[in-house]
């Protein structure tokens, strides 16, 4: 389970990250400005993958998680193909919000999955090596792309990149077993027969003053986090003039080696710590949003190509230490029948304002700064975004103080 459910994440993930790695060559062809790529990048996919994510959520809570992944991941992978096709900037957007639209059913049905087999205190390592998906997918997507881009172009790099999709989707329609609902709980635990209705769901997680705090932790740092892994390969390329396949095969590796690598720390170190406090699932990840913001800095900031690459590598893997243990806490505070939802809550914020407005917001002070600093406008955009990483780690120490008190398990 734990395996097939973490390679759907890797594709998830690959697909995900293309057009970062393409916006150059897509932007060069099709004229596209900063702003329509950070939207494109942005808010075209979170906004779907945000309103889509309450509704799928809600069919994972009460029907067949399987099925529903299924159906979703060919969705995004058919989706992604025709990334490949379009000839205009609303073509690509349609595109790209069909694949939000896929995606939003990924986590949920994964995350409600893995809930069910792993006990409590084993969750923030089975998430966390489910999360690392991010990392191998993020690694392939860059790599991938600008390798592919540079020998086959743009068009066809996305038709090829969508193929594992549709492959892995015929594997979990035979081959993926569902568990009981709440089979890893403790005995004394009571599951109910199906989902509570949707209003009584979301006034039972707004009254879990941690889950309000959580959200808004993950929210402001992903507004960061997520804004520099899309617009990172941008960078390299206009402030340090390295071609596609470069970034492709060095910051791609970099970046996904980082962030593979620190989520399996943040799962290894979970897995020692949070049995001993249960708060260190909020813990972590304040403490990584905090000590990544000086290695960022430093990278955005060198003229040394391969400085900036290195440093960005270890400031992912800082950042994305505490991704894991701080998605496990969603378990902790929420029963089994609506551990979707509540995961889908939280993407619905973090999508629209973290993942859409991270690379927007750096999109548009790009091009407003441009006139005064050239080619150097997007390396300041970016620093700029690292402001809101130290605010998110306020809010992960707020939700540690009631985290043990609205825990369900």
């Amino acid at each position: 389970m734990l395996i097939i459910l973490t390679l759907a994440n890797v594709i998830n993930y690959m697909d995900r990250f293309a057009l970062s790695v393409l916006a150059v060559p897509i932007r060069n062809e099709l004229g596209f400005s900063d702003t329509q790529i950070g939207i494109l990048t942005g808010f075209a996919f979170a906004l779907l993958y945000a309103l889509c994510g309450i509704p799928l959520a809600r069919i994972a809570d009460r029907g067949s998680r399987r099925m529903l992944l299924t159906v979703c991941l060919g969705l995004w992978s058919v989706m992604t193909m025709l990334c490949g096709a379009v000839s205009g900037y609303w073509q690509m957007l349609i595109a790209r919000m069909g694949v939000g639209v896929g995606e939003a059913g990924g986590v949920p049905a994964s995350h409600s999955l893995l809930g069910d087999c792993y006990p409590p205190s084993q969750r923030a390592f089975a998430i966390g090596i489910f999360q690392s998906g991010t990392g191998l997918g993020l690694l392939l997507g860059i790599m991938l792309s600008g390798l592919l881009a540079h020998s086959m172009g743009w068009r066809w790099t996305f038709v090829l990149l969508g193929l594992p999709g549709l492959v892995l989707a015929l594997v979990i329609m035979r081959y993926l077993r569902e568990p009981a609902r709440g089979g890893s709980e403790p005995e004394t635990t009571t599951v109910p027969g199906i989902a509570p209705p949707f209003p009584r769901v979301l006034r039972t997680l707004l009254t879990r003053r941690s889950y309000k705090q959580l959200i808004f932790g993950y929210t402001l740092g992903l507004f960061g986090a997520y804004g520099i892994l899309q617009w990172t390969p941008a960078f390299l390329s206009r402030s340090h003039g390295l071609s596609l396949d470069q970034i492709g095969l060095w910051y791609g590796m970099a970046a996904g080696l980082g962030l593979f690598s620190g989520m399996v720390l943040g799962a290894v170190t979970a897995r020692m710590l949070v049995q001993r406090d249960r708060r260190w699932e909020v813990w972590i990840p304040g403490c990584a949003y905090v000590l990544c913001v000086p290695v960022y800095f430093t990278a955005f900031l060198t003229d040394s190509a391969s400085l900036s690459i290195a440093l960005l590598s270890v400031g992912t893997l800082i950042a994305s230490s505490g991704i894991g243990p701080g998605l496990a806490s969603v378990q902790t505070l929420a029963e089994p029948r609506i551990r979707a939802t509540a995961i889908a809550l939280g993407m619905f914020v973090t999508s629209i304002i973290g993942q859409g407005g991270g690379p927007f917001v750096i999109g548009v002070l790009s091009d407003a700064w441009e006139p005064s600093f050239q080619a150097d406008s997007l390396r300041f955009a970016l620093i700029a975004s690292l402001s809101v990483m130290v605010w998110s780690a306020l809010h992960f120490y707020l939700a540690s103080r009631s985290l043990l008190r609205d825990a369900v398990n």
